[in-house]
């Protein structure tokens, strides 16, 4: 018969430990903090490891089973995805990019930076344009298509250029809003600012993971997080964002025939937070139904952009 202390043993939850690239110099990354990179065991075909190590450059190297490198020291036609859906390098594929090759390690974001054209069209107001399929912008913002989101930011532009107090210091934090004369510099563009905003809110991406993505520090993130915070709510807290009772009811879609009085469909959410130190804020957001720290939230949609929300997620 097994002993209370086997049992308590046989039970005992064992946690693997993250992945990391072995390649020396600038390549820190870590599957714990990046889930898009994926890591490669070397390889067991023995010419084809020999290859490997002179690749990594590693005096007295010797890698275990353990051992990774990781997907950005391919090329991307090296890579490839199973019919299973594991990730795998083809065949006699070796790493070649370093940074000793001067080779500069991407950041993986799903979108890129371009200068704006000398002339520029009328659909581009920023000094970067954001591109990305509808599918990556519905993931990462939450807007429905690049227009969408594109037509938010010029709404929110001129404001952005001139009333925003940008949070730096404590004394920063505490100034008037109205004070729009203290200089300003910052690390992004102010379209690239908001997307990551929306990327930490929508996909609740960690501010390490930002940072990388973004070649920013990590103190940059979360003040510019605390900025757009606190911008959007004044800017937005004060404006009337619902539609009039009778244009609602002029586009009621068919599934609501049988209630044509319908203006709102009512939800709750909730957002995981930061857990508070103090115990009185932790009793006051922590959520029962998600154990863990939560902002709780009453969203109202239109019925006519609900139905649009539920065909684009078929």
């Amino acid at each position: 018969m097994m002993s209370g202390k086997e049992k308590r043993l046989a039970f005992q939850r064992v946690r693997k430990s993250a992945l990391h690239c072995c390649v020396p110099l600038l390549c820190t990354n870590k599957s714990r903090y990046n889930r898009e990179i994926r890591f490669h065991s070397f390889p067991i075909d023995a010419e084809v490891k020999a290859q490997w190590l002179i690749k990594v450059c590693r005096d007295n190297f010797s890698p275990t089973t353990n051992t990774r490198v990781c997907s950005r020291h391919f090329r991307p036609g090296d890579l490839l995805v199973t019919a299973g859906g594991l990730n795998r390098e083809k065949k006699g594929a070796t790493p070649v990019l370093f940074a000793w090759n001067n080779y500069e390690l991407p950041r993986r974001n799903v979108w890129e930076r371009r200068p704006r054209a000398e002339s520029p069209t009328p659909d581009l107001t920023a000094e970067y344009e954001v591109e990305g399929s509808d599918e990556d912008i519905r993931f990462y913002t939450r807007f429905a298509t690049y227009k969408h989101f594109l037509a938010f930011w010029k709404l929110v532009e001129p404001a952005a250029n001139t009333k925003m107090v940008r949070i730096t210091n404590a004394k920063a934090s505490s100034a008037s809003s109205s004070d729009s004369s203290q200089p300003s510099t910052t690390k992004l563009p102010p379209i690239d600012e908001l997307l990551l905003f929306l990327m930490h809110l929508s996909v609740g991406l960690h501010l390490r993971d930002l940072a990388e993505r973004f070649g920013i520090h990590l103190t940059t993130v979360s003040r510019n997080i605390s900025t757009w915070t606190h911008f959007l709510y004044q800017l937005l807290g004060s404006k009337r964002l619902w539609i009039p009772r009778e244009v609602v009811k002029a586009h009621l879609p068919p599934e609501f025939s049988a209630f044509p009085d319908t203006q709102v469909v009512l939800d709750c959410t909730e957002v995981f937070c930061q857990t508070p130190s103090s115990l009185l804020l932790q009793s006051e957001v922590f959520s029962t139904y998600k154990s863990h720290a939560t902002f709780k939230a009453m969203i109202g949609m239109a019925p006519l952009h609900l139905c649009l929300a539920c065909m684009q997620d078929l």
